[in-house]
């Protein structure tokens, strides 16, 4: 259940978490706007328990709504709009496992068998044909220690928020701090 502000009704929104909603909404409205000028990622950083998957979901929901209402639930094609895609990281998350969890989001078949090259184009159609315009990327502290497997995944963050008709927010537990998000502004919580 949520409230007429699109935040759950357990959700308690601290004045730093309202700070941080009204940021993320400014950010991803300039990068809906200004197309040539964006800047295609941000990170959301702070210590565990401060709230920002919950700030992350509250904000993916609003912008989810907000763009069903204005737009309708499918797209000028005919296919369903998905405005926002939430994927969750694990540590055992390498590119291939993320490339197949973007299509899982969007129930693209064939997924099983895919290289991870294969996965991302499959990906990238199911972004454009969606019209998703924000990714969000939650747990990205569970890359710690893999360091050939965060700079795989950090280089595929980084050609997805180039490429990708999107913006990516990117949400961990102490990124600044390691180096996760080298190539993301951080706005730190």
């Amino acid at each position: 259940m949520t409230n007429a502000a699109g935040t759950p009704k357990w959700a308690l929104m601290t004045a730093a978490c309202q700070s941080v909603l009204e940021q993320l909404e400014d950010f991803v409205a300039c990068n809906c706007q200004t197309g040539e000028d964006t800047k295609p990622m941000i990170a959301l950083s702070g210590l565990p328990g401060l709230g920002k998957s919950t700030v992350s979901r509250v904000f993916g929901k609003r912008l989810h709504r907000r763009h069903i209402e204005r737009y309708g639930t499918t797209t000028r094609a005919g296919d369903e709009r998905w405005p926002v895609c939430r994927i969750g990281m694990t540590a055992s998350t390498g590119t291939r496992e993320f490339n197949a969890a973007l299509c899982d989001f969007y129930a693209h078949p064939g997924g099983q068998r895919a290289s991870a090259q294969q996965l991302l184009r499959f990906a990238l159609d199911d972004v454009s044909s969606c019209e998703t315009r924000l990714l969000i990327i939650d747990d990205l502290h569970f890359l710690r220690g893999r360091q050939e497997r965060m700079t795989d995944v950090s280089n595929q963050f980084k050609y997805i928020a180039n490429e990708f008709p999107l913006t990516v927010l990117l949400i961990g537990i102490g990124l600044h701090e390691h180096n996760t998000t080298r190539y993301s502004m951080t706005a730190t919580h």
